[in-house]
C-alpha cells in the first residue's frame, strides 16, 4: 500500500550496498539463490544475519556519500526528430485507446463501448477511430459492430497491418463462438489474413500473438510457427505476464516442462506463496480475489486460472 515507494527504495539501496560491500554482496548472492531454490523469503533472509544490523548499516551507508562513477558518452546523432500536432480524432480517444491497452473492467464493457460510439461518431473516415472503435467492439465482444467498423478502416486504410490482421482474427473469433469444426476452411482463409499482416509487421507482437490465438479459438493446439511467434511476442514484450503465462501453458502441453517452469519463473518468484501469508493476509487475498471474479475482471483475463506461483508450483511437483 503506502509503503510501495519505501519498499522500493530501500530495495534499492540494499542492491546498492551488496554491490560495493565484498562480505554484503556474497550474502544477497545466497539469498537470491535459495529464493530461486523455492525457499520461503522468511528462511532465505538468514543469510544476511541479524537483519537489524543489517539495516543500521544501511542507514549509515546513505547518510554518507554513496559512491559514484561518472561514464562519458560520444555524443550521438539521433538525426531529425519529427513533431506534430495530434489529430482531432486522436485528441478525442486518446484516452480509451490507453485505457484498452491498461485493460478495461468486464463490468465496464456496456458503458465503455458507447462512450467510444458516441466520441468515434464525429469522425467516421479516421483510420484511428475507426481503430480505437474495431478494438472496443472486439473487446465487449460485440463482433458482428467490431467487423462492422473494421470495414470501414479497411476502406479508408486498406494495407494496414492492423486493420488486415483484425480482419482475419474477427473472423476466427466468431467462428471460434459458433463452434464452427477447425477442418472448415473458412478457418484457413480467416488466418491468411493474420499471416499477411504477420508478413506485413514481422515485429508486432500484438499481430504474432493474435495468429497463435487464432489456434486456440478453433480449439486445437496451434503448430508450430504459431507456437514460434507466440515466443517472439514474449521476447518483444517480456514484461507481459499474460504472455507469459500463455507460453509456458503451451510448452506444458507439449510435455515441455522444464522449458516451462524457466518461462513462469519470473512472474512466480514475485509472489508470496500462499503458505508465507498470515491468516490476515490470507484472508484479505481470498476476499479480493472473489470480488475480482465477480465483477472486477479484466478483459480478455480468466480469472479461475492459476496464480503465476500456484503454475510454477505445480510445475515443479510434475517435474519431480
Amino acid at each position: 500500500g503506502e509503503n510501495v515507494r519505501s519498499v522500493y527504495a530501500e530495495g534499492w539501496l540494499l542492491i546498492h550496498y551488496a554491490a560495493n560491500n565484498k562480505e554484503r554482496g556474497a550474502q544477497m548472492k545466497k539469498y537470491l539463490a535459495d529464493i530461486n531454490a523455492n525457499v520461503p523469503y522468511s528462511e532465505a533472509a538468514k543469510a544476511f544475519g541479524d537483519l537489524d544490523q543489517l539495516d543500521r548499516e544501511l542507514q549509515q551507508y546513505v547518510s554518507k556519500s554513496i559512491p559514484m562513477i561518472s561514464l562519458s558518452f560520444k555524443p550521438i546523432d539521433t538525426g531529425p526528430i519529427q513533431v506534430r500536432k495530434a489529430t482531432p480524432a486522436e485528441i478525442a480517444l486518446y484516452k480509451p485507446d490507453l485505457k484498452l491497452n491498461i485493460g478495461v473492467l468486464k463490468r465496464d464493457f456496456g458503458s465503455f463501448a458507447n462512450e467510444v460510439r458516441a466520441q468515434a461518431a464525429p469522425f467516421p473516415n479516421d483510420p484511428y477511430a475507426l481503430r480505437v472503435l474495431t478494438e472496443t467492439e472486439a473487446t465487449a465482444g460485440n463482433l458482428d459492430q467490431a467487423q462492422a467498423a473494421n470495414a470501414k478502416w479497411l476502406t479508408v486504410a486498406p494495407n494496414d497491418p492492423l486493420a488486415i490482421m483484425y480482419r482475419g482474427r474477427l473472423a476466427t473469433m466468431k467462428l471460434g463462438k459458433e463452434k464452427v469444426p477447425a477442418s472448415d476452411p473458412r478457418w484457413q482463409a480467416a488466418r491468411a489474413d493474420i499471416l499477411a499482416a504477420n508478413k506485413a509487421a514481422p515485429n508486432n507482437p500484438f499481430v504474432k500473438s493474435n495468429l497463435y490465438d487464432s489456434f486456440t479459438d478453433a480449439g486445437v493446439l496451434p503448430p508450430e510457427y504459431a507456437q514460434v511467434a507466440l515466443f517472439q511476442a514474449l521476447k518483444a514484450v517480456p514484461h507481459d505476464d499474460d504472455l507469459r503465462f500463455q507460453v509456458a501453458a503451451d510448452y506444458e502441453k507439449r510435455g515441455f516442462i522444464a522449458d516451462a517452469i524457466t518461462i513462469i519463473k519470473p512472474s512466480a518468484v514475485t509472489i508470496r506463496p500462499d503458505g508465507e501469508l498470515k491468516p490476515g493476509e490470507l484472508e484479505r487475498k481470498k476476499k479480493r480475489d472473489e470480488q475480482r471474479k465477480k465483477e472486477y475482471a479484466m478483459q480478455g483475463e480468466d480469472v479461475n486460472r492459476e496464480t503465476a506461483r500456484e503454475f510454477y508450483d505445480r510445475l515443479v511437483a510434475k517435474q519431480g
